[in-house]
């Protein structure tokens, strides 16, 4: 171990210098730590390795992992969203329909079809027709983003 004073190489198991008797710096604490990922690849991203992480630890162990989920959504990503809102707009219930939630989308065109044909006869319906337009966009947006 060298000391800090003098730059005196001193044996290992020294606590003084030997040629000027300064105390020597203790000799730190080697730590190892070692991060496992126990998360596999999916099948279907196995040729995606854009974010792949390689860490060599001690012994040359080679540690390998992807990471997803830290990737930012981008205006190809909410394309779906898009098309399901204009297409709730057009027809009401498609949206629904077109992310795959049958049933839904079924109900809310019967609603819908059933609350316009109630306000050719009454004009006091036509507030219930465009709630029920807005609430279907709103259950689409959150549709959508519970499938994700």
């Amino acid at each position: 171990m060298k000391c800090d004073r003098c730059n005196f190489e001193n044996p290992e198991n020294e606590s003084y210098c030997i040629n000027c008797g300064q105390k020597l710096p203790e000799k730190p604490m080697v730590t190892h730590i070692i991060v496992k990922f126990s998360n596999k690849i999916p099948e279907n991203n196995e040729n995606n390795n854009y974010y792949s992480v390689t860490y060599r630890g001690p012994d040359n162990t080679e540690i390998n992992d992807t990471a997803y989920g830290c990737i930012k959504k981008t205006m190809k990503d909410n394309k779906k969203l898009f098309i399901a809102i204009i297409l709730n707009l057009i027809v009401a219930g498609t949206g629904h329909l077109y992310l795959k939630r049958y049933y839904r989308g079924i109900i809310f065109l019967i609603l819908t079809i059933g609350l316009c044909l109630t306000s050719l006869y009454n004009s006091q319906f036509v507030n219930l027709v465009i709630s029920a337009y807005v609430i279907q966009t709103i259950d689409v947006i959150f549709c959508y983003y519970e499938r994700q």
